[in-house]
Order: structure tokens, then sequence, then C-alpha cells
């Protein structure tokens, strides 16, 4: 593998920590004194779990609501929808975390895509739920920086992307364990975010499927025009998804070319280790 040059592991490094102090931001936003998204919201549904009475609730979750699309004018989060009543609620964020790969919790620490959903029932109580929906890793970031002429700011950009192409991508069961591209093609020059749609299973039992982001390419190789192609062809979806009115992903994979993927890299190679130790 060729090694990350020093200019690589600084751009990442200033990234996360860029990522990491609009966290902080946007999660002393939605609940003062949090710093992470997940403890803010559960220090959000304690609060309402307080307020005397379901009108009470609804004015603060509506209060919580707005504050969220505060965070998300600072580039904390993407309010991707919402929905609210006299005396109840919903509302799905999502939040771009540094962490380490939500399956195997090694390596570098990468940034991750969280879904959260809050709904407020008429009674006054909070349901909360969120899952993996994208996963860039370190490596990935640091080729980003390498393979093109992208700067943080626009990198930031390119993390929300490939979150909303796991919003999209991962509604189409035919793209499960298939590979998966989101290409950027503007004055920062063409990059293709190439990994895979894994299904993976949360500790409920259920399954999820997020877009897990391994490497970026340039797109000077003619052997990966399938990988820009479909790229492209994610990235129009996303850009009509997010100008829509409707929060519903459904249907935006429809015309995604399927690709085959290879199962050799070191993440599917982990999973396939942990299957066979469970089976003996």
């Amino acid at each position: 593998m060729t090694t990350v040059s020093t200019e690589g592991r600084v751009f990442v490094a200033q990234l996360t920590r860029d990522l990491a102090a609009r966290e902080r931001a946007g999660a002393a936003l939605l609940a003062p004194g949090t710093k992470r998204w997940g403890e803010a919201f559960r220090a959000f549904a304690h609060s309402l779990a307080k307020t005397k009475g379901p009108v009470h609730a609804a004015k603060v979750f509506k209060a919580g609501r707005i504050r969220l699309a505060e965070a998300q004018k600072q580039q904390a989060c993407f309010v991707n929808g919402f929905a609210s009543r006299s005396r109840s609620g919903a509302v799905e964020v999502l939040t771009y975390e540094v962490a380490r790969h939500p399956l195997t919790n090694q390596s570098h620490e990468g940034v991750i895509v969280k879904g959260h959903i809050c709904t407020l029932q008429r009674n006054g109580i909070l349901t909360l739920g969120s899952s993996n929906i994208a996963y860039l890793g370190w490596h990935a970031l640091a080729r980003m920086h390498e393979r093109s002429r992208i700067d943080i700011f626009a990198a930031g950009g390119v993390v929300v992307g490939c979150g909303m192409a796991g919003v999209l991508m991962r509604e189409s069961d035919r793209h499960v364990n298939t590979q998966l591209n989101y290409a950027v093609a503007n004055e920062s020059g063409n990059m293709i975010c190439t990994g895979i749609l894994r299904r993976a299973r949360r500790e409920d039992g259920r399954h999820y499927g997020f877009f897990d982001v391994l490497t970026v390419l340039p797109d000077d190789d003619p052997r990966k025009l399938p990988q820009f192609e479909q790229g492209i062809a994610v990235a129009h979806a996303v850009h009509k998804y997010v100008r829509s009115d409707d929060s519903d992903p459904s249907g935006y994979a429809a015309d995604i070319p399927v690709l085959r993927c290879r199962d050799d890299d070191y993440v599917s190679r982990f999973i396939a280790g942990k299957l066979e130790g469970s089976a003996a």
C-alpha cells in the first residue's frame, strides 16, 4: 500500500479537528453543557421528560428543532426533514462525528455520518433512534487531499454528499454489498469516493445499510470510468433529493447501475474473520 504523505496526514488532522469543533458547537446548541451529539439527544429527551403535559412538551420539541436549524447554519448537522402538530412531531437529523470504523473499531479515526430520528408522541414521550449512514475512513480522507485540490471547507461538503448518498442508496436492496461511488467534478478537481454499501446488524438484531468509503480515486484512469459514471449518477440523485421538498428517499436509487465489488479490503476480511470465528 502506498504510504500516506505528511500533507495528507496534516489534512486529516485539520479536517477531523474542524468537524469535532462543529459537533461540540451543535451539541451545545441542542442541549447546553453537552459536547457529543449522542449525549445532546439524550439530554434533550430528558428535558422533555420533565415537561408539564403534552402541550408544553410540544413547545419544547419545537424549540429544539429551531436550535437544530441554527446548528445547521453553523454546518454542524443537516436537518433532513421534520413534521409537527399541536402535540406531536418528528425530526430527522444527519450529524458528522469523528469516530473509529463502526464495524471494526480499529485503526485511525475517520468521520461517520449518523442519522438521528426524534419522534414526539401525543402523550409527550420522545422516542430516539439512530443509525450509521456513511463512514469515511482516515485513509480515504488522506487520499481525498492527495488526489484532488480540495480544501478543508470543500471536504466537509464531500462528507455531507457521501452521507446523503448513504441515505438514498441504503433504500435499495439490489445495491447492498456491491460497490458504491460518489463522484465530485468541480474546480477542486474530479475525484471518486469509492467503497461498499454494507449491510450490518445492530445490537437489537435489525439490519441497516451504510456507505463505507474505503478510498478516494482520481478520475484520470480510463479503467475507472464505470465508477466515475456511477458516482456522477449518485451525485445527481443527491442534488435532486436535497433540492426536493420531500424527505422520502425512496426511488432515487432505481436508475443507479450496480457494480460488483471485491471483498478483499480490510473491513471485508475483518468481518469474514469474525463470522468464521463465530461459526467455529
